[in-house]
């Protein structure tokens, strides 16, 4: 049986927010300690320092520690000052393994004290650090426990680094101990690229080159043993054919239904008969769709599984670029109504997505140009770095070179998943800046009938429009758009058109799932890797843009 694995260190280290999405990361118990002792002595930690005092509180402390290692298979994130004690050590070392987070002073002070946080990190104020001069206080408690902190098994910097890649680095370390301390999913490795955290639970996403040969493996990691119903795109046979030999011979069972490629089949009729094929075999709750293919794919299968018996299990095996960095990460799903895209569906999380870059190499040039539209998007709306990294290396990327493609696309997949884990139905209006250009973008390719442009070409001159507007409305300059226009040009998308008519697309608007109170909520550039929203648009000034849009 697994040991545990015990997270120390000072406030604002990360420990509870690590701790939970290491815990997912190994299908481990997540347990904190000071959740644990407010729960069990119905007061908060501060109460108990005002009325009993350190001394009873650390004896609290050290049985709740006991209690808590007569359980193992557990990820244990624990208070600042409990290493301090020599029992306390004792307890941890002998029921699992040691791991210090750390950071320097400047950074706790930022992530405890700062009112702009993103959220990433833990940010609860212990009673010991509440004075008037906050950062002396920090860094004189800090330094006082620093001998203790550094008798662990192993140290782990956090400045510079995310949650998500705290946790791959405890799981890499963990990997080098015995086997029998602590047991590393054979899937959890260098392919694990970012995991998407919703509610306390979440799933991994795993992206690398050659790595559709893994999918048994994470399978029978995650427990999904039962009948597998692969939903596949009727243009993604090849691959389709090696997911059935890999399920066949370890011994999966499984069936398939192929659907026809492109938006045309995302309508209600195919679903029904998708239902029925499900019906037919008998599926059960327990069962599992997995979907392969495009982003039409995906979104159908995941509609389906989020309605059929009012719920069952799926996950995504994407084979093109725009479903690798967009659709299939966040568990919107849905079908289209003649009267606009993706009207009717509904939120519904896979269990994985695994992402192995090798289908890239079956995609049409168009197809490629097109998927990197998103990624694009990505750089736009919250990373100029990598916007000015796929600027810097379009050729590279068009060509699918290895290393950077590689790091372009884990980069444009955790900002979507950082985005989908902090707000996954749209409610906090963060998700919703993953929507630039697509308020023009959607009414494009509804206009069209999506017959006329693909996803990402349609996002591209969404894009450009959306960069227009955010010029006109005085956040961006005309240079930062012609900047956007140019980079678009390097991956061969359209900035323009000269076919569409611009009431059709005005109508098409008019339905866009961004309305708030009737109005379009849209997506601005405040800056490159700064997005905003902004209601305050007429309609004349839509218009004008659209005009500017046509050749």
């Amino acid at each position: 049986m697994a040991e545990n694995i015990f997270l120390i260190g000072f406030s604002g280290v990360g420990k509870s927010t690590v701790g939970k999405k290491l815990a997912l990361m190994l299908g481990m118990d997540f347990v904190d300690i000071d959740k644990y002792i407010v729960d069990s002595q119905d007061r908060t930690i501060k109460d108990i320092f005002a009325s009993d005092g350190e001394r009873k509180f650390r004896k609290i402390e050290y049985n709740s520690l006991k209690n808590i290692c007569q359980k193992t298979n557990q990820v244990v994130s624990t208070g600042g000052g409990l290493p301090v004690y020599a029992r306390n050590r004792n307890l941890m070392k002998e029921n699992g393994v040691i791991i210090c987070l750390e950071a320097h002073d400047k950074t706790l002070n930022k992530r405890l004290f700062e009112s702009d946080l993103d959220g990433s990190f833990d940010k609860e104020v212990r009673p010991k650090l509440d004075s008037d001069d906050k950062f002396r206080t920090l860094s004189s408690l800090k330094q006082s426990r620093q001998k203790f902190y550094s008798m662990c098994d192993w140290t782990i910097h956090t400045d510079k680094l995310t949650p998500d890649q705290i946790a791959i680095e405890i799981i890499r370390f963990c990997n080098i101990l015995p086997a029998s301390q602590i047991k590393i999913p054979v899937s959890l490795n260098e392919d694990l690229s970012s995991i998407v955290s919703i509610g306390g639970e979440g799933y991994p996403i795993y992206v690398g080159w050659g790595i559709l040969t893994k999918l048994s493996d994470i399978l029978k990691d995650r427990k999904m043993l039962a009948t597998i119903f692969i939903i596949a795109d009727e243009s993604v046979l090849m691959h389709t054919r090696k997911i059935q030999i890999l399920l066949e011979s370890n011994g999966f069972k499984f069936h398939t239904f192929r659907i026809p490629s492109g938006e045309s089949s995302k309508n209600l009729d195919l679903v029904k008969s998708i239902y029925g094929w499900l019906a037919e075999l008998n599926a059960e709750r327990s069962d599992m769709i997995l979907a392969v293919g495009g982003g039409v794919v995906g979104d159908i299968s995941g509609f389906v599984a989020a309605t059929y018996l009012r719920g069952i299990k799926f996950a995504q095996i994407p084979t093109t670029l725009l479903a690798m960095t967009d659709s299939s990460i966040g568990g919107k799903t849905g079908v289209d109504l003649p009267e606009g895209k993706n009207l009717v569906g509904a939120f519904h999380q896979p269990e994985f997505i695994l992402a192995d870059l090798e289908t890239l190499k079956t995609l049409s040039q168009r197809e490629l140009n097109s998927g990197w539209a998103e990624s694009i998007k990505h750089g736009l709306i919250l990373d100029k770095n990598l916007f000015y990294d796929m600027q810097n290396n379009s050729s590279k990327l068009l060509s699918l070179e290895k290393t950077v493609t590689l790091d372009v696309l884990k980069r444009s997949m955790k900002i979507k998943a950082d985005v989908v884990s902090k707000d996954e139905k749209e409610q906090l209006g963060l998700r919703i800046i993953l929507n630039y250009g697509h308020t023009i973008g959607h009414a494009i390719e509804a206009s069209t009938k999506y017959g006329l442009y693909l996803h990402g070409e349609a996002v591209s001159i969404g894009v450009v429009g959306a960069a227009m507007l955010s010029s006109h409305l005085g956040f961006i300059t005309n240079e930062e758009v012609d900047l956007q226009k140019s980079v678009f040009k390097l991956f061969d998308l359209p900035t323009s058109y000269n076919d569409l008519d611009i009431d059709s697309v005005i109508h098409f608007m008019s339905v866009d799932k961004k309305r708030s109170a009737g109005n379009i909520r849209w997506v601005i550039l405040e800056a490159i890797g700064n997005a905003n929203t902004t209601k305050n648009v007429s309609i004349d000034s839509v218009k004008n843009i659209l005009k500017e849009l046509k050749k």
